[in-house]
């Protein structure tokens, strides 16, 4: 059975009878305020009391949204899967800098937001990297997984990137870039040209802490006892 994804269910990931939870639900256990302003959840869980915070809020969930879909079509073109995206000029700088990332990494896509199943013993979950491929990094050609970001570093990031490694075992590096501080709580403060500059965060899967994989299994041991009879 191929592996579906409902993300209005208890567990967003089924695969004919077995049913799992995602990386997301975790990443929203450990940080449900910052996860919703950033992953855009469509769900409110508060009302801020200053309407001009709250309305530069949902732009820059909104801007996010548009930023990441961008990104995704800007790694298909890549793939050979379509043309190069349409830029409205407000996205241009920033679609154009991830672009010219990729080219010089030359990041040829395997996979973009495929889901996959861990094959980690007793931790069962699923999740949706959204891409892995090759690229070049310290002079060699690796196996990487590739994760889009706007908005600020967050903790839970490195928790999610972590998980991502255990979906996909032939990657050797993860590469958090971060595209568009504009897509978080920027939009708060005056615009700088940094917040449109790409940063890159890489490490070896061997260099991921192991606090962070630890944090990932405690809160899926969470979620799994929240829903046990």
């Amino acid at each position: 059975m191929p592996l579906t994804v409902d993300r209005t269910q208890r567990h967003h990931y089924r695969d004919g009878s077995k049913e799992y939870f995602s990386v997301s639900q975790v990443c929203h256990l450990l940080d449900p305020m910052r996860y919703w302003l950033t992953e855009l959840d469509p769900a409110e869980p508060f009302q801020h009391g200053d309407p001009k915070r709250a309305a530069a809020l949902r732009k820059a969930r909104r801007r996010g949204k548009i930023v990441h879909a961008l990104c995704a079509e800007i790694l298909r073109h890549r793939a050979g899967q379509c043309s190069f995206p349409t830029l409205k000029e407000e996205y241009r700088q920033v679609a154009e800098a991830f672009s010219n990332w990729c080219n010089l990494v030359d990041l040829r896509p395997t996979a973009i937001e495929e889901p996959r199943v861990s094959a980690v013993p007793y931790y069962s979950y699923a999740g949706t990297p959204d891409a892995v491929g090759e690229l070049t990094w310290r002079g060699k050609r690796v196996t990487a997984v590739v994760e889009i970001k706007t908005g600020s570093p967050q903790a839970w990031h490195r928790v999610q990137v972590v998980a991502y490694t255990k979906l996909v075992p032939e990657a050797s590096v993860v590469h958090r870039v971060y595209v568009d501080k504009l897509g978080g709580s920027a939009y708060l403060r005056k615009v700088r040209p940094s917040d449109i500059t790409p940063k890159i965060e890489s490490t070896t899967v061997r260099n991921t802490k192991a606090r962070d994989w630890a944090v990932f299994c405690s809160a899926l041991n969470v979620l799994t006892w929240r829903t046990s009879p």
